[in-house]
């Protein structure tokens, strides 16, 4: 019976797992070999490659990449130059041909039912439903592990403009190819919350389906250098372009969700400079965006059981 079940799975379509790659060779091949083991064997396996010609991680990439040339499923894409992420991911869609299309990030890792459990979850759903996630653990580093609590379905669009729909787009989503053909790709002017800004325009006209079951493994292996990366001026910067981008949806939300959207973002800013010296600037903003004692309290006890429990949700914002 379980034999005909993956031969019936097997016809629903093929799917286009796009794999954007820079700097990460050491993880890459987990990555892909991840996708290769899935028990959904009508897979096809698009890597594009963002480091540019001559450089180290193009030719450590290329090495790696080597060991699949002759894997019909697997196709290499180069760039001369690096592009950014979105970028990445678009050529692999205009790349692919499956009539459902994956990303995963080059450090992170598929358990082996993901795509299988997420096509089968679509047969059921009309078209109406445009995208599907899985449960996920993070995987940090020093051996500390988070498990994702996120289970909303439908149009939490509104949590998603207010990036408090925590799913890791980046490697989770599974998406109908004709869903992408309706709100467009990736925007290439974000070098961050490129999927975040993603999953808002598919929620504006699609619903989002969960399936049950850990499936993700996400890895922060290289969190130490991020945060190096990452400096105040830059995380703010990164605010405010996002605030920008969406300020007509914003603006377009009733004036309660716009208020509570705006001192949510003032909190998450507020718990970033926490213990720093931008910390009395943060307190500052919570004053002006009103976030009252009892929002704070709700906030802080949020956070304190993601703490306790390690787990990963988004913030009920209403």
């Amino acid at each position: 019976m379980e034999r005909e079940n993956n031969m019936e799975e097997q016809q629903k379509g093929l799917v286009s797992v796009v794999i954007p790659t820079y700097g990460r060779a050491q993880y890459l091949r987990r990555a892909v070999d991840s996708v290769l083991r899935q028990t959904y064997e009508n897979i096809e396996v698009i890597v594009v490659d963002d480091n540019g010609d001559g450089t180290k991680g193009r030719i450590q990439t290329e090495k790696i990449m080597r060991y699949y040339a002759g894997n019909p499923r697997v196709s290499y894409i180069t760039y001369e130059r690096n592009r950014n992420g979105s970028h990445a991911r678009n050529t692999g869609i205009q790349k692919s041909k499956g009539e459902f299309i994956a990303f995963l990030d080059d450090d992170d890792e598929m358990l082996k039912d993901k795509i299988r459990l997420q096509v089968k979850a679509f047969c059921g759903l009309d078209g109406s439903w445009g995208a599907c996630y899985t449960g996920y653990s993070v995987l940090k580093g020093n051996g500390y592990r988070e498990v994702s609590c996120e289970k909303r379905m439908g149009k939490p669009y509104f949590e998603a403009l207010a990036r408090s729909f925590y799913i890791c787009g980046g490697s989770n989503l599974l998406i109908r190819r004709k869903v992408i053909e309706t709100v467009g790709c990736f925007d290439e002017t974000f070098r961050r919350n490129q999927d975040i800004e993603f999953v808002v325009r598919i929620l504006e006209q699609y619903k989002i389906a969960y399936v049950d079951s850990m499936q993700l493994l996400v890895h922060t292996e290289n969190q130490a250098e991020r945060k190096k990366i990452y400096s105040h001026e830059t995380e703010s910067a990164i605010d405010d372009f996002y605030l920008a981008k969406f300020r007509d949806k914003i603006e377009g939300l009733d004036k309660k969700k716009k208020r509570r959207l705006y001192q949510y973002f003032a909190l998450e800013r507020f718990k970033r400079e926490a213990g720093t010296k931008y910390m009395f600037g943060s307190a500052i903003h919570l004053l002006r965006r009103r976030v009252s004692p009892f929002l704070f309290c709700r906030y802080a006890f949020y956070l304190a059981d993601r703490k306790k429990n390690h787990t990963i949700y988004g913030f009920r914002l209403m």
